[in-house]
């Protein structure tokens, strides 16, 4: 079996650097300095605890171990806790997650976490994309047998990095980091019977688009 590749290291051990230096600032705070502190603490090691289920279920899925439990969804709530999840995270500092006003609250069938995967992982390159005071829009809509995720913001990818945003080791933001994209499109595709996409100009900016089936077959 392939050891955890370094692709996965980078992201945790920031997230894990943060509670170290959150953990030590606690002790020298008093009063409400400190329930802050604390409260702050515990808002990071759920991401830290997030990121490390991410990387384990990315590795599930690329050997192909990826348990699927499919259950009722309702789009609007899942957008909703998605939102809420990741302005506190620390990409959506200053940051603002819009949902559409002409969103769909569809209810169909398949594994919330993986979904919920998949779209976060949108919604988070989405706000590393995004400058301060800026504002990503989330949305979804119906199709025939079909429920579409959509994550905008406004910045455009480049030519060159388009041809390359799906790659498992491919990402504008440094070394190690290009999970997201392709994490979203192995889940998508394999385990969730989807169609994953994406369109890119200086006119409209950046919209990825999830197309998943609203009930998922056996896997």
């Amino acid at each position: 079996r392939r050891s955890p590749p370094r692709i996965l290291l980078p992201a945790i051990l920031t997230t894990a650097t943060g509670v170290r230096g959150l953990s030590s600032m606690a002790r020298m705070v008093m009063g409400e300095e400190k329930d802050e502190m604390l409260e702050l603490l515990e808002v990071t090691s759920d991401h830290l605890i997030e990121e490390i289920q991410g990387q384990r279920e990315l590795l599930a899925a690329e050997s192909n171990e990826l348990m699927v439990r499919s259950q009722p969804i309702r789009s609007g709530r899942m957008l909703r806790e998605l939102a809420s999840l990741y302005e506190s995270h620390d990409v959506g500092q200053g940051k603002t997650i819009r949902i559409d006003e002409y969103s769909d609250d569809i209810e169909f069938s398949s594994d919330p976490t993986l979904v919920g995967r998949v779209v976060g992982n949108l919604i988070k390159n989405a706000l590393e994309a995004t400058r301060p005071g800026d504002a990503i829009t989330v949305g979804c809509s119906s199709e025939t047998r079909r429920v579409v995720f959509t994550v905008h913001n406004s910045g455009v990818i480049p030519e060159d990095a388009q041809l390359q945003i799906f790659q498992r080791s491919f990402s504008t933001k440094g070394e190690g980091r290009g999970l997201g994209t392709y994490g979203s499109r192995l889940l998508t595709e394999r385990y969730l019977g989807g169609e994953i996409g994406f369109e890119s100009t200086k006119a409209t900016g950046t919209t990825f688009r999830v197309s998943l089936p609203t009930a998922l077959a056996a896997y």
